[in-house]
């Protein structure tokens, strides 16, 4: 009797919690991804070696995916996420001014990144964000081996974007600014013949799409 009594308690009190967790619209929880683009074409660097401002030419983008919890305050909304980005990096520098068979010029930046979020509802449909990246991880790898100076170096810090809301998903925009400053030092450690790298990350425009996973309970 007093077994089944407490089996019965028990019951309840989880009762009492689960309640009040799926009865709290204000939480929503669902996954992302996207595309990182670079903003620029082009960038300034200084090459150690000749001591010289030069204009390199550059194509660099990626994806990213995670996911993310969500809290809303009527028009604010707290947002926290967890993102893996993947970008690949090629550089080109004018083989006439530098010796670039010793300089990486092609890399893929790997990022693990958890930006918080503060977001204001303009309207039912368009939303504005902006927040922070409260941890940040990253490595550069070239050729499989990794880039041991640049090891998490990442200074994408802060980001800001609109967002429009459907049912079940939105889609969002969002700029993530990086400091313009490029140079091309030497390697501490060299990895085979290169004796050189690119010393430098580009401000992305993120295209995402984000899907509301709590929705569809």
């Amino acid at each position: 009797m007093f077994l089944i009594e407490y089996i019965h308690l028990k019951k309840n009190i989880l009762i009492l919690f689960l309640i009040p967790l799926f009865s709290f619209s204000q939480f929503s929880f669902g996954v992302k991804g996207g595309l990182n683009v670079d903003s620029k074409n082009n960038i300034t660097a200084y090459i150690v070696s000749i001591k010289k401002d030069i204009n390199i030419y550059l194509s660099r983008g990626g994806i990213n995916y995670g996911g993310y919890l969500q809290y809303d305050f009527k028009k604010i909304f707290v947002r926290a996420e967890y993102n893996r980005t993947r970008i690949k990096n090629d550089h080109d520098i004018p083989h006439i001014l530098v010796r670039t068979d010793k300089v990486i010029e092609e890399y893929t930046i790997k990022k693990k990144e958890v930006p918080l979020i503060l977001g204001f509802k303009a309207s039912e449909a368009l939303n504005i964000y902006a927040g922070n990246k409260i941890y940040r991880r990253s490595s550069e790898e070239f050729n499989g081996s990794e880039i041991l100076e640049t090891k998490n170096q990442s200074k994408n810090k802060f980001l800001f974007g609109l967002g429009l809301s459907f049912p079940h998903f939105s889609i969002t925009m969002q700029y993530e600014p990086a400091p313009s400053e490029t140079t091309v030092p030497y390697l501490d450690n060299p990895i085979g013949n290169k004796t050189q790298y690119i010393n430098t990350e580009g401000s992305f425009w993120v295209l995402g799409v984000t899907l509301d996973l709590f929705s569809f309970f």
